[in-house]
């Protein structure tokens, strides 16, 4: 096998896609479809919530966060792989952020602010499905998306606090911090959707 040179300019080419020009959407439609194989599921950006909030849902939908059980996994040793906010289940990344019996504390009261009677899903990825079915009139599906992630980072930083910060976080505070978040990032991240208190 050799190397065939030909006349003309030099050029570089982007090949993963078959196109000859660099993009970045063409970019996450190979990651997508390299990490996603099996799966319809894409990746979640939702310019609503900072940068790594969108990067913690990446890694919620992979399943890359630093649970006990995952961290076991990996060959860690850890003294228990019981969930640290309940003591009961496994902390799986499906049981910390919506099985666990505070996790479904937290999420019956999201649902009541939200007036949905109905459990959307115990995995993120049932959620996420979830959302991608509600209209986007009035930016319902926007609005749904945020409090979600919301959701998930404050339960999430709420566990860490309980591992490394001597539980100071309090969890009265939750629902209310999730509430305010929600807000802030739909009234000041986002020029498009219109929010008020009473929403």
């Amino acid at each position: 096998m050799g190397i065939r040179l030909q006349e003309g300019n030099d050029q570089i080419c982007w090949s993963l896609d078959g196109e000859r020009d660099f993009s970045v959407a063409g970019t996450r439609r190979n990651i997508d479809a390299f990490l996603h194989t099996g799966s319809d599921m894409g990746t979640l950006w939702c310019n609503a919530v900072p940068k790594k909030v969108n990067v913690f849902a990446w890694r919620v939908m992979l399943d890359q966060l630093p649970t006990r059980y995952n961290l076991s996994c990996r060959g860690m040793e850890i003294k228990s792989i019981l969930c640290p906010t309940c003591g009961v289940g496994m902390e799986t990344l499906s049981h910390a952020l919506f099985a666990s019996c505070f996790a479904k504390e937290v999420w019956r009261n999201i649902y009541r602010w939200c007036n949905i009677s109905m459990l959307i899903g115990e995995s993120f990825c049932e959620w996420s499905e979830w959302c991608d079915l509600l209209p986007t009139r009035n930016n319902r599906r926007l609005k749904m998306q945020v409090i979600g992630l919301a959701t998930c980072w404050m339960i999430w930083r709420f566990r860490n606090s309980v591992l490394f910060d001597a539980g100071r976080m309090r969890k009265s505070d939750i629902v209310h911090n999730i509430i305010l978040l929600s807000f802030s990032w739909l009234a000041h991240r986002n020029k498009k959707c219109k929010v008020s208190w009473v929403d």
